[in-house]
């Protein structure tokens, strides 16, 4: 895993967490927007580095080598958490575990239900066909690209990820998320959570999450995104989704 980090390193800290098979550099936008008031943490999470091989082994040790990098540095009170799908999964382990305080939990489309072997096996088979079709330079992968997973301006650095990327990852990324659920309620008096997903088909485990979030959780404050797909606002509109953010965890 590696760190990257922006911004003033005594302002609160905002710490981003990126999605499966997504580049840190997703959040360049809200990198240069939050860094002028907030020191910003974007790692990129093991099995998604461009420049060496790592493997994603669990949730739990993803979580424990963020939270050991944070503590370090004397990152001990961390301003907000913001994560994007499997970041999201993250986002929450790390606000439930405490070693860190977190005022503000935000997800994205985060997929907080378990889902079972059968759906695991369609997922795992779905990514690592995606992946092996990127690492060949598959024409109709490339072109579909931008239509239906990132920006075009991350397609460098998604490849670079993908060809580091071993099948071992991505069975271990569907198993680990496919066995996650959400915890019994915690008193966490003071600390703010912010869920958002989106109304289209692809967002099944979001919108099932939200609804089990808002029964568990109920001073979450919820926001359903008509219209938008997984992760969608985040991804293709970033300026109007960390302005949203913002006013969330800067109302009070």
């Amino acid at each position: 895993m590696k760190f990257h980090v922006f911004g003033d390193e005594q302002a609160p800290i905002i710490l981003l967490l990126h999605g499966i098979q997504t580049p840190w550099q997703i959040w360049q936008t809200q990198i240069e927007y939050f860094q002028k008031d907030y020191l910003v943490i974007a790692p990129a999470l093991n099995g998604h580095e461009e420049d060496a091989e790592s493997e994603f082994e669990s949730l739990e040790k993803e979580v424990e080598e963020i939270e050991d990098y944070c503590l370090i540095n004397g990152h001990k009170a961390i301003f907000a958490v913001c994560g994007l799908s499997m970041g999201g999964v993250l986002a929450y382990k790390l606000w439930l575990n405490a070693r860190m305080s977190i005022q503000h939990l935000v997800m994205d489309g985060a997929p907080l239900v378990a889902y079972n072997k059968l759906v695991q096996t369609a997922m795992t088979r779905q990514y690592l066909s995606i992946t092996h079709k990127a690492q060949q330079r598959e024409r109709k992968t490339m072109e579909n690209f931008s239509k239906f997973f990132l920006p075009i301006e991350y397609l460098d650095s998604y490849l670079k990820i993908a060809d580091n990327m071993s099948d071992q990852t991505i069975r271990n990324l569907v198993r680990s998320l496919g066995e996650n659920e959400l915890a019994s309620p915690q008193d966490r008096s003071g600390e703010e959570i912010l869920y958002l997903y989106g109304t289209e088909t692809n967002e099944l485990f979001s919108k099932k999450s939200a609804k089990q979030l808002s029964q568990i959780y109920p001073e979450a404050t919820i926001v359903r995104l008509d219209g938008y797909g997984h992760t969608q606002k985040a991804i293709y509109e970033p300026e109007e989704w960390f302005q949203l953010i913002e006013k969330q965890i800067r109302k009070k």
